[in-house]
């Protein structure tokens, strides 16, 4: 019996301790989030120049992407229009 108490007492302790770890990480993950919360506004116009400009390279590449399906549609219309009138 005295065994059976010891081990849930220190099941106890285990959880206990737990429980503190999780609100220590709990509270280290708070501050990273006002960390990066605060840091957010001095590096916002250096994020937004990036992703405008990664914005327009992907329309470019978009465009180009477009100009060349609507070639080939073209190119296929026509082939089948040749087809169809024969």
């Amino acid at each position: 019996m005295f065994q059976k108490s010891q081990q849930i007492g220190g099941l106890d302790r285990f959880v206990s301790k737990l429980d503190q770890a999780q609100q220590h990480l709990e509270r280290a993950i708070l501050e990273l989030e006002r960390a990066e919360s605060a840091r957010k506004p001095s590096a916002g116009s250096i994020d937004k120049a990036n992703s405008a400009a990664a914005a327009e390279a992907r329309i470019s590449e978009l465009e180009s992407l477009n100009a060349d399906i609507n070639h080939r549609l073209n190119v296929a219309i026509d082939h089948l229009s040749k087809v169809l009138v024969s």
